[in-house]
């Protein structure tokens, strides 16, 4: 049967709150009032114990006293005779008066003692054993469990029983065989420390129970006056209560009402955002079109630019007429203005879609500066202005920070600040604001002298692909992303980008951003700052045509090096081919992937250069089974696919740097130091004509399987000497394994040590100049990798025993069984 309650009004409802709430705050006041006599009673019961325990040390010190002395001689009289259970021919003399004595031993002095407090106060002592001497004292039943409980460990035992219809409180205590007892009692089997007994104490109750009824009288007194007044309160508001109920039934009806209403609108709104959501999918869909179509089109533009900068950078010449090098230079700095463009919309795009993620490291702050400096100084020269750097002596040298990130925002503003300045000059300004042991804060300033902007432009300042005023779009150009990247950017850094501008007098520019500080000695920030740009990238940018950059790049020689070339487009191929024949390295051509995996099976390389959207097999597999078959061969990506995604997947491949196209010469020559073993000399002041390598197609190239140590013939076998070197680079390369695992930066010390110990061997393991480059960019997490590989080598080194191999290719065994233990 379905059984419901029956519907209650609000008033209804108040008078069974009120009733049930009294009910309880009723059965509340008895249980405290029922723990409140509890403990009034335990209190007693502990008072009477505390009185029974000093009567029983008493007696035990008074046993003892009687027990030191052998007894105490006392006169006989009527009321006092000899003790009859004393066996001692001495109990009783008579002095030389002729008065008689007995002696009164500790039992029997105990016995004396009770029958005189029994007499005065109703208490009564009593010794008592298991096996007792005295029929007397043998125990009650209370008694027998008291002295079980002290057979097994117990030493007191405490209780109420009634004795001639009245109750009384005992005390138990366990008697202690002292030394003084072992006079008498040892003939009896007592031993020292045993337990003989035990002595009660018995207390009249009556007395604790009058003081208990006394106390529990204001008691009951005040939990009764607390709780009428309680129940006068509630019910004294319970009225007031009851005359609102009725008002608020009439609200309760009206509610009734605007709820039904809203549940129409929640249904009309539920509707709507089911339309939304379909929307939103279709926006999403449209978003991932949007992306694929921004990767398509970047491929696809970087592919012909890259060919434009690449021959472009090539046949720029000091011997060329005038003209023609002015026209070259306008054609390097248009295409690299199109990639600017290009890499700010694809950088917006990852913005809208949340995937731009900051990729924090240690760095040093004086390189970026010095960056900002060597790429922004000829600009202003060539405009008459004046460049200003003033950093601040409290700012520390080297941070934690995203670096390339703070390179960008530097350099739109210093880039919009040059654009928009005709005369005067153009600072950058850093200083520290707040600064402790582990963090500081900084505040960069762009300050220029150039147009400035009203309050209406300044509104507007940070909307995408907006500029101030459209006239100032069509005068000085740009697409209006850069200010609006800047500032994504620095909410990413838990800050923003304020402007301060006067029309016609200039803008400041000012955000302010904390840094986490490297743990770096005075010592080592100082040889972190003498060694220039930690970032061999940011270096090549500053030489190779950022703004105001005028230096040609220097060519590094890696002559003795093998690079294989892994490029689909023909156009692609001869600008890479023409830039690498500078550099005095053989080159060798592979048209798709599955080329380049045949040749790196058969031949031996020093570096990849992979290009990853190729047909047969793209640039990721390719990467993947090269890095499969030797671990310890770089492989670089060189590709115009540019897209995060892109990035992911070929470091997921294996790839270990990743070029985006179009390529600039500097650029790649930089990649290449950090991958690749320089030559004994620099070539950068030689003539071109003569380390020029003629590497126009794969038919021209250094045959399958020749090397430049081929014609020095095969190697010998290291000797003992070298093979002890090797055991010591390991020890020291695990050192500093363990120095980078604690993020100390004195592993940066402890590596330029292992350089001068590597130099004396006779040929250095290819993976050092991963380890050095790792640690030029203070990137410990590479070179934690570059370290392993390096551990293995120098391993495979000490262990190592050869014989020299003739043959075509010239290759010792060692250098076969090196290759194959590390595939």
């Amino acid at each position: 049967m379905d059984l419901k309650w029956p519907r209650m009004n609000l008033r209804q409802q108040l008078l069974a709150f009120l009733i049930g709430f009294s009910l309880l705050l009723l059965g509340a006041a008895l249980w405290s009032y029922v723990l409140s006599a509890e403990r009034l009673e335990r209190y007693h019961e502990q008072l009477a114990r505390e009185v029974g325990l000093t009567f029983f040390k008493q007696l035990i010190l008074t046993r003892r006293w009687n027990a030191l002395h052998q007894g105490v001689y006392v006169p006989v009289t009527e009321a006092l005779q000899p003790n009859p259970y004393l066996d001692d021919p001495q109990r009783d003399v008579k002095t030389q008066f002729g008065q008689s004595l007995t002696r009164v031993n500790p039992a029997f002095m105990t016995r004396l003692l009770s029958e005189m407090a029994q007499t005065e106060s109703g208490m009564q002592f009593k010794i008592t054993s298991l096996d007792p001497i005295n029929p007397q004292n043998a125990p009650d039943d209370w008694e027998q469990q008291a002295l079980e409980q002290f057979v097994v460990g117990g030493r007191e035992h405490v209780g109420v029983v009634e004795e001639a219809d009245r109750p009384v409180f005992r005390f138990m205590g366990a008697l202690v065989t002292e030394q003084p007892c072992l006079a008498c009692h040892a003939q009896h089997g007592a031993v020292l420390g045993g337990i003989r007994g035990g002595i009660r104490v018995s207390l009249p109750y009556e007395p604790f129970q009058d003081a208990l009824q006394a106390a529990l009288v204001p008691l009951r007194v005040g939990h009764l006056s607390f709780l009428a007044l309680v129940l006068l309160i509630l019910w004294g508001s319970g009225g007031l209560l009851w005359r609102q109920a009725g008002k608020l039934e009439q609200l309760t009806a009206r509610t009734r009402q605007l709820n039904e209403d809203l549940t129409e609108t929640a249904r009309v709104l539920d509707a709507q955002n089911r339309n939304l959501d379909q929307a939103m999918g279709e926006a999403q869909q449209a978003n991932r079109a949007k992306s694929a179509f921004l990767a398509n089109m970047s491929h696809e533009i970087r592919t012909p630019i890259n060919a434009i900068m690449g021959l472009s950078d090539l046949l720029l010449s000091p011997s060329l007429p005038a003209r023609q090098r002015d026209g070259l230079t306008k054609i390097r700095g248009a295409s690299r203005t199109l990639t600017a463009i290009i890499n700010d919309i694809l950088d917006y795009s990852k913005i809208e879609s949340g995937t731009l993620e900051l990729d924090p490291h240690p760095f040093s702050l004086d390189d970026l500066i010095g960056d900002m400096g060597g790429s922004f100084r000829a600009a202003c020269d060539d405009k008459g202005l004046e460049f200003v750097v003033e950093r601040a002596p409290s700012v520390p040298s080297i941070l934690i920070g995203d670096r390339l990130r703070l390179a960008q925002i530097l350099s739109n503003l210093l880039s919009n600040a040059i654009k928009f300045t005709e005369a005067g000059r153009v600072t950058l300004r850093v200083e520290a604001i707040e600064q402790d042991r582990t963090q500081t804060r900084l505040r960069f300033v762009v300050e220029d002298t150039g147009i400035g902007l009203d309050p209406a432009q300044r509104g507007k300042l940070f909307h995408a692909f907006t500029q101030a005023d459209v006239s100032n779009t069509r005068k000085y150009g740009g697409t209006g992303l850069g200010l609006v990247i800047s500032q994504s950017l620095l909410e990413r850094m838990a800050s923003e980008l304020s402007v301060e501008s006067v029309p016609g007098q200039g803008s400041r520019f000012i955000f302010e951003v904390s840094f986490p500080m490297a743990e770096v000695d005075a010592g080592e920030d100082a040889r972190m700052s003498a060694r220039g740009p930690s970032d061999a990238r940011a270096r090549a940018r500053t030489a190779s045509g950022d703004p105001g950059s005028r230096s040609r790049p220097l060519i590094p020689s890696f002559e003795g090096c093998t690079i294989l070339l892994v490029e689909d487009n023909a156009l692609n191929r001869e600008v890479a081919l023409a830039m690498l024949a500078r550099t005095g390295a053989q080159v060798r051509i592979a048209q798709d992937g599955a080329e380049a995996v045949a040749m790196a099976a058969d031949e031996r390389f020093d570096l990849v250069l992979m290009d990853l959207q190729m047909p047969v097999m793209d640039g990721f597999e390719a990467t993947r089974l090269i890095r499969a078959r030797d671990p310890t061969l770089p492989v670089v990506a060189l590709s115009a696919a540019a897209m995060a995604d892109d990035r992911a997947m070929a470091r997921a491949a294996g790839v270990v740097d990743h070029l985006a196209k179009p390529i600039d010469s500097a650029t790649l020559y930089a990649a290449l130091s950090a991958w690749l073993p320089p030559a004994a000399a620099a070539a950068a002041d030689q003539d071109e004509e003569v380390r020029k390598r003629m590497v126009t197609g794969r038919q021209d190239q250094t045959p399958a399987g020749s090397s430049p140590d081929a014609a020095a013939g095969p190697e010998s076998k290291p000797p003992a000497a070298e093979a002890q070197l090797a055991a010591r680079l390991v020890e020291q390369l695990r050192s500093i394994q363990e120095l980078i695992a604690q993020g100390n930066m004195r592993a940066t010390e402890a590596h330029a040590e292992l350089q001068a110990a590597l130099a004396s061997l006779p040929r250095a393991p290819g993976s050092l100049h991963a380890l050095s480059a790792a640690m030029r960019r203070l990137d410990f997490a590479g070179a934690g990798e570059a370290i392993a590989v390096l551990i293995t080598e120098l391993s495979s080194l000490a262990a190592r025993r050869t014989e020299p191999l003739g043959g075509e290719s010239g290759h010792t065994v060692a250098e076969q069984s090196e290759r194959e233990s590390v595939t």
